[in-house]
């Protein structure tokens, strides 16, 4: 197995040795109310450090050109929308206030695809562009995979040369989050506030209420162990394994109910990197190493315990063929993200709760850490434009005007309110969402 790990690290640090997800953990307790008004009124958030550092006369002028691309969450305003809702309105307004701030006229280009399958067109398509010095785009948004690459082929402006207009101690860019995406005193990508999409894609447990009380075990039994630091890996699994059950016929398939389930392999990651395990780290010359966590025994014990409640015990399972156990009422616990609040189990919110996910160690008082899947936008500037000041500018001024008015849209009204049935669960989101972290693996 150790053998496979290391195999697979390298490959991953032969496609990009920068590779990154970054989440955002803004401190809750510092979020005010938006204006929700979208004629480009600004409000402050009450924060006093919370404001930009860009002069007030600061002006850009002109055309401002976004290359997006087919993001689950919309990181731009629809106003042609066929639906919208309180997110997408705050997100018109937004962009309507960056446009009358800094003079300019908003062009987003969302016509490419730029999902996990398409990260390398996605690749081809900036390098043909910059290459040839077309100066296309005044600032890319795109699939978190997509930047580093970018990045390894010498496409993307550095960050860290633009620090008087980017200022990285600010709230909306998490320190975590900026040690994180740069390596070797270098950024060429960020996330954060600026991203719409990044809180919805938090890795959590989801619980049904109805179906957890059916088993002899209350919320409030899940919230205390929680709250007391006995959200571990091993309960999980020990509570999923008691309430797995066979249908009868002796085979384990869709038909049969199970302990745990999950959205897809990816949702495995959070098994590694939310209980504090690292693949790589940075050493004192800027360069990556694979992490001894890698060997440890640690990652040894979780493996065999993943493994065990996949083959042996049969309580864990992927979500398969389009079915969707939490919805159909085929499982208790479910390995999501909150994305799916949004979508797949929005008819099911009125009994089901969330949970961060659980911690290795019992006792620990750490914290508990949430991964952020890779579908979240990570923003960088191309290399071939010609004025990269006038992206810096708009990529601050845009994560600055996202945390202000879109994230407590996100995070205040949708998670702790309409996805929060009690005052426990919206405890719970303050604890996901405190807890966000990201590794350079």
């Amino acid at each position: 197995m150790k053998r496979t790990v290391l195999l697979l690290l390298a490959v991953l640090l032969a496609i990009s040795g920068m590779l990154t997800a970054c989440g955002s953990t803004n401190d809750p307790g510092s979020e005010t109310t938006p204006s929700g008004n979208n004629s480009g009124d600004q409000t402050d958030s009450g924060d006093p450090d919370a404001t930009p550092d860009i002069p007030a006369d600061y002006q850009i002028g002109g055309e401002f050109r976004v290359l997006s691309y087919n993001a689950n969450v919309s990181e731009f305003g629809e106003a042609d929308a066929e639906t919208s809702d309180s997110v997408n309105e705050e997100l018109i307004g937004r962009d309507f206030w960056l446009e009358e701030r800094l003079d300019v006229y908003l062009t987003v280009d969302t016509s490419h695809n730029g999902q996990y399958a398409d990260v390398n067109s996605y690749v081809e398509l900036v390098e043909q562009s910059v290459f040839a010095g077309n100066a296309s785009w005044d600032l890319i948004g795109t699939y978190s995979l997509t930047p580093p690459l970018l990045a390894q082929r010498g496409l993307l402006v550095d960050l860290q040369d633009y620090s008087q207009f980017i200022n990285t101690s600010k709230v909306w860019w998490p320190e975590f989050l900026v040690d994180a995406c740069t390596i070797n005193n270098r950024t060429y990508f960020l996330s954060g506030d600026i991203s719409s999409s990044l809180l919805y894609n938090m890795q959590v447990v989801v619980f049904d209420a109805d179906r957890a009380a059916a088993n002899q075990l209350p919320e409030t039994e899940l919230y205390r162990m929680v709250y007391d630091n006995e959200w571990t890996l091993e309960r999980l699994f020990e509570l999923a394994q008691n309430m797995s059950q066979d249908n009868g016929d002796g085979t384990w398939n869709t038909e049969d109910f199970y302990g745990i389930t999950m959205e897809s392999a990816n949702m495995l990651d959070s098994f590694y990197f939310a209980t504090g395990l690292t693949t790589l780290n940075e050493n004192e010359d800027g360069y990556l190493e694979i992490s001894a966590d890698i060997n440890g025994e640690a990652m040894l014990d979780i493996y065999n315990m993943v493994y065990s409640s996949i083959n042996t015990y049969h309580s864990m399972t992927f979500q398969t063929g389009g079915n969707n156990p939490m919805a159909d009422g085929k499982s208790v616990f479910g390995i999501n993200t909150v994305y799916q609040f949004r979508t797949a189990l929005r008819e099911e919110v009125d009994h089901l709760r969330v949970l961060p996910f659980p911690k290795y160690l019992a006792g620990d008082t750490t914290g508990y850490l949430t991964l952020v899947s890779n579908p979240h936008t990570q923003y960088c500037i191309p290399d071939d434009i010609d004025d990269a000041e006038h992206s810096a500018v708009f990529m601050e001024m845009m994560a600055y005007a996202s945390y202000d008015r879109v994230t407590p849209i996100i995070f205040g009204e949708a998670m702790k309110l309409q996805y929060s049935q009690n005052e426990d669960v919206s405890n719970m989101f303050d604890i996901i969402r405190a807890g966000c972290t990201t590794d350079v693996g």
